[in-house]
């Protein structure tokens, strides 16, 4: 009988902690400072606590204009994008292996869907992608910024 109350608390202390998805492991190979190579912006992914992780572009050293929000729920992972403008734009992470992190939006049947593309080229390099309707709106190459650590003071 105590083993199984044992048990019992257990499994409740178990169910009260929040379970990240495997898919939102995935995420990792987005963290950090990148160049956008070409295009005179930057993009930062972090992670946040309360939130899940927390992407934002922008022209280099300048204000951001957009966001990216990347949470789990339930078992997925979804993505919200917002823009200078205030707009959002629901995203459902549709697949990830590690190498390549694909973002479906999640808008009604019929209507022109959006997506984004990551894909790892090395561990300093990743390519992007932003299409609407199967068109290419954007696309370009991500460089990681690598901090600089001085020796001396």
């Amino acid at each position: 009988m105590k083993l199984l109350t044992l048990m019992t608390l257990t499994l409740l202390c178990f169910a009260q902690e929040r379970v990240q998805p495997y898919k939102m492991s995935q995420l990792k190979m987005l963290v950090g400072d990148w160049a956008a190579n070409g295009k005179g912006g930057q993009v930062e992914f972090r992670h946040n606590m309360e939130l899940g992780m927390v992407g934002f572009a922008g022209p280099y050293n300048g204000p951001w204009r957009r966001m990216m929000v990347i949470h789990p729920v339930g078992k997925d992972v979804r993505a919200d994008f917002y823009n200078i403008k205030g707009r959002v734009i629901h995203y459902n992470l549709d697949f990830a292996d590690g190498h390549t992190l694909r973002f479906v939006e999640a808008s009604a049947p019929g209507a022109t869907q959006r997506r984004i593309v990551y894909e790892r080229i090395d561990y300093e390099h990743l390519t992007y992608l932003f299409a609407t309707g199967g068109k290419v709106t954007d696309s370009g190459t991500l460089a990681k910024l690598l901090a600089v650590i001085p020796l001396t003071e």
